[in-house]
């Protein structure tokens, strides 16, 4: 049995008589191992089967439905905006580094990167006069920065964000524990 039949088979039990199901058949199913990721452009159809992932997307109104939710479908709009072409996709971070991994892809609008580090990791970082916005996944971290000739602190924990604003220009972090952390940010 082919994996687009095992989907099929699975998602038949949740689902239904789903048009959506059809899907299977004609979308590429890849498997990522921790770490590893793709980069779909606009009007590619995705979806994501199982696990946890971090997404990030531009600035968009074009979130259509055709099918395996019980949300509103949009069919037409959906049929509209769909690229119809054969692609293969590149994995990024064949390698699975955990370290340090920039997630580079073609978009001007954003960059991700992942950060894994032991306890006590100390780093100096600039905003370049870009926003940024932090995730942690797991332990804990300290931001510090000043303000007005002060000195300031925050400490993060697991599933916690933050906003680092463009006019903070410099700022440290610091691992409290083992933690792991995603920044999304614009690309220089």
């Amino acid at each position: 049995m082919t994996v687009a039949e095992s989907q099929f088979l699975k998602q038949h039990e949740l689902y239904g008589n789903d048009v959506g199901l059809l899907s299977f058949f004609f979308f590429n199913i890849i498997e990522l191992k921790p770490g590893q990721a793709i980069f779909t452009d606009a009007g590619v159809p995705h979806a994501y089967i199982k696990g946890n992932i971090i997404e990030c997307m531009a600035n968009s109104d074009n979130v259509v439905r055709a099918g395996l939710t019980n949300k509103f479908k949009d069919v037409d709009t959906l049929l509209e905006i769909l690229r119809y072409e054969f692609a293969k996709f590149n994995i990024i971070n064949k390698e699975q580094k955990n370290d340090e991994v920039i997630y580079k892809t073609s978009t001007k609008e954003f960059e991700v990167s992942s950060y894994s580090k032991k306890k006590g990791f100390v780093k100096s970082c600039k905003s370049n006069s870009s926003p940024q916005v932090f995730l942690i996944t797991d332990g804990e971290i300290q931001v510090d920065w000043q303000h007005d000739h002060f000195e300031q602190s925050q400490k993060f924990k697991k599933g916690e964000s933050f906003f680092i604003p463009a006019s903070l220009s410099d700022y440290r972090i610091t691992t409290i524990v083992e933690s792991k952390y995603f920044i999304t940010k614009i690309p220089e």
